[in-house]
């Protein structure tokens, strides 16, 4: 958990290395409705999860009653 959160944080650092590199990670994040201050403590909101919370957080996500999907796939009206 610790060796991936450096990364994810120094991955974020190393894209505003280049002026493209830093379009495209601010455009990219505007694009999806965030916000620049989010983006720019992007790094240390990263470092600051511990393996605690990142082992609680897959637990939920990956909880006994959430390992499927379900859908209903109907045909478009007048389709048969």
């Amino acid at each position: 958990v610790v060796r991936v959160r450096n990364s994810k944080a120094a991955a974020s650092i190393y894209a505003r290395d280049s002026q493209s590199g830093m379009a495209n990670q601010f455009g990219s994040w505007l694009a999806i409705g965030g916000e620049i201050e989010d983006l720019l403590t992007y790094p240390d909101d990263i470092r600051s999860v511990t393996p605690e919370e990142a082992l609680a957080a897959v637990r939920e996500v990956f909880a006994a009653d959430k390992n499927f999907i379900e859908a209903q796939l109907l045909p478009e009206s007048g389709d048969f």
